[in-house]
Order: structure tokens, then sequence, then C-alpha cells
């Protein structure tokens, strides 16, 4: 085994844990009500979950057996000459994301700012985000991974936890719980497939991390379960 083949279970957990219960969830998880009730919304999300579960270990398994990234595992059917521009989609896509949770984070960070400091404070957001991202990219899988192990999961919790605590104060949800479901869209099936798009976005970068897996099945395991119960 590789010395770099360090990630275990805990590992694959806690990454997949805390990147599957992102802020980017919210405005899609947003677009299933009220066409339908509470529960189905949720139900749709679980199913989602699911079935992004299993995709994700199933390429986390082929990696962490492999040893191979993204680039390597999508070029290996094309040969030498499918490496390039294998590699410049994958950097597009790359970019493209980060630029898509960069606005995200940022009007949140701006929404909260405006409601508690009166200021939204747009600009200091964007560079302060936008500059930890360019430090998690920087440092590499293997340090982000530790990093969430350690620190990243439980902030990602206490966020979830305080955002959830306020919309239960500020919205009724008891009220909500009760309401019966309007129709139209999203039918529960279009619902499903909304929740989809966040486990899909992330298939790209599941490889690059879970090469370091100690073997297959930990890999698989640990990345299922942070993404579903996540």
């Amino acid at each position: 085994m590789s010395k770099e083949r360090r990630f275990g279970f805990l590992d694959h957990f806690a990454l997949w844990a805390s990147l599957g219960a992102g802020l980017y969830l919210m405005p899609f998880g947003a677009l299933l009500v009220p066409a339908l009730s509470i529960e189905q919304a949720v139900l749709a999300t679980m199913l989602a979950g699911l079935i992004g579960g299993l995709l994700i270990a199933s390429v986390a398994a082929v990696a962490a057996a492999s040893e191979r990234s993204t680039a390597e595992l999508l070029a290996a059917p094309f040969g030498d000459r499918g490496r390039r521009p294998v590699a410049i989609m994958l950097v597009v896509r790359h970019l493209l994301f980060a630029i898509f949770a960069l606005v995200l984070v940022t009007d949140s960070a701006e929404l909260i700012s405006e409601r508690s400091l009166g200021a939204g404070l747009r600009p200091l957001w964007a560079a302060v985000f936008g500059a930890v991202g360019l430090a998690l990219a920087l440092a590499g899988p293997g340090r982000v991974s530790t990093g969430m192990r350690r620190a990243g999961l439980w902030l990602v919790l206490l966020v979830a936890v305080a955002v959830s605590a306020s919309a239960y104060a500020e919205f009724e949800i008891p009220s909500y719980l009760r309401r019966p479901p309007a129709g139209g869209w999203p039918s529960f099936w279009q619902a499903t497939d909304i929740m989809l798009i966040f486990p899909l976005l992330w298939l790209p970068v599941v490889a690059d991390f879970a090469r370091f897996g100690r073997d297959s099945r930990s890999a698989a395991r640990g990345s299922f379960a942070g993404v579903f119960l996540a």
C-alpha cells in the first residue's frame, strides 16, 4: 500500500458529510415547496441522497482500488490523446463550480450580515471566502480531508443546526407541516431530479480524494454514509 493511501472510513465520511450539507442545497430545496408537502420534499431529498450516494460510492471504490484521479479514470478509455481534452474540461468545470459556490456563499453571508449588522459587506465576504477557497485548493486533498474530519464537519453541523433553528422560529415550521401540497411543478420525481443535481456536480472530484483511500470498501462506505446522512 502506498504511504499516501491513509484515508479511512472516517476521513471519507467527514469529507462527504461536510460537502453534502452545503449551503448550495437550500435554494434548490426551496423549489420543492409549496408544490410538495414538507414530508414529500424530505422524502424526495432522501431518495436523491440515496441515488447520489450510491453513485459517489461507486466512483470512490473504483478510485481507491486503482489509485487513479478523475482525470486518469476519464482519460483511460481514450488513451494518451484523451488526457489533454479531459484535463481542460475538468479545469473549466472546476472554475465554473468555484464561481457558482463563491457567489452563493457570498450572497448568504451578505444577507446574514445585512440582518445582523445592518451592512451587507459583499466585497469583504467575497474576498474572505475567495481566499479560503483558494487556500483549500492549494492545500490538496490530503489536508482538506484531514481538516474536514477535525473541524469542517463540526462547523457544517453547527451552521445547519443554527439555520434550522432560525427557520423554525422565524417561519413557523409547525404550520407548514400541516399544509397540504399545492400541486403543479415540481412533481415528486421532478423534485428528486432537482436534488440529484448536487451529488452529480461532485462526481468529477470524487476520485481525486478517494484515490488516497486505504481500500475500496471503506472508501465506498464512508462516501455513501456521508452523502446520504448529510
